[in-house]
C-alpha cells in the first residue's frame, strides 16, 4: 500500500488487487495488465488521477468528498506544491507492487523506470529553480515569443491593404459595392 497527502493534509491509501483492476477497467476501459493500457495511463495524469480516484473512492464517499471535490485537492495550492505529482508518484509505485506481487516483472521494470524518471524529473526542475536556471529559461521562451510574435505581426501588416485617415482601405470599391454594372 501506498500513500499521499492532498492540499487539505488527508492521507489516501492506493491498495491495488485483481479485483480493483477489474472494476477499475469496467470504469475507465484501461486494463492496468495490459501493457499498452499501462504505458497509455503512464503518459497521461488525467488517467492517473481516474485511478486514483477510483483507489480513493470509498473513503472519498465516506468523506463526502466527490469526485470533482477530490479533483480540488489534487490540485496546488500556495501552502502546498506537488500533490498530483504526489499522487501520481504513489499510484506508479502502488502499480510496481502489484506487479510483483503478480510475477508480472516486465510491468514492474516499466513502472520502476517511470518512477526514477519521475524523481530524476523532479531533482532537475528543483535544481534549476535553486540555481535560478528555471528562470532564465522561462525569459529566454518569453523572449523568442514575443520576437515570433512581433515577426508574424510586422508580416501581417505588410500584406494587409493600407487604410486611409477614415479607416477605410485605399482599395477601389468593386462594381458589387457600387450597386453599377
Amino acid at each position: 500500500m501506498k500513500t499521499f497527502s492532498d492540499n487539505k493534509g488527508e492521507i489516501w491509501t492506493l491498495s491495488l488487487t485483481l479485483q480493483k483492476t477489474r472494476k477499475m477497467r469496467e470504469a475507465l476501459g484501461l486494463d492496468l495488465l495490459a501493457p499498452n493500457h499501462y504505458l497509455q495511463i503512464l503518459n497521461s495524469l488525467t488517467d492517473q488521477m481516474a485511478f486514483v480516484f477510483l483507489l480513493c473512492e470509498e473513503k472519498a464517499t465516506a468523506m463526502k468528498v466527490d469526485a470533482d471535490q477530490f479533483e480540488e485537492r489534487l490540485y496546488d495550492t500556495p501552502q502546498r506544491d506537488g500533490v498530483s505529482t504526489e499522487a501520481s508518484l504513489a499510484f506508479i509505485q502502488e502499480t510496481e507492487v502489484f506487479f510483483q506481487r503478480l510475477g508480472q516483472k516486465a510491468l514492474a521494470g516499466i513502472a520502476r523506470k517511470s518512477i526514477e524518471s519521475i524523481k530524476s524529473g523532479r531533482a532537475k526542475i528543483q535544481e534549476m529553480f535553486a540555481s535560478g536556471q528555471y528562470d532564465s529559461l522561462l525569459q529566454k521562451a518569453q523572449d523568442e515569443m514575443d520576437s515570433f510574435l512581433q515577426k508574424t505581426l510586422d508580416d501581417v501588416d505588410a500584406i494587409s491593404p493600407k487604410k486611409d485617415g477614415n479607416g477605410s482601405s485605399n482599395s477601389q470599391p468593386s462594381q458589387e459595392s457600387t450597386g453599377s454594372l
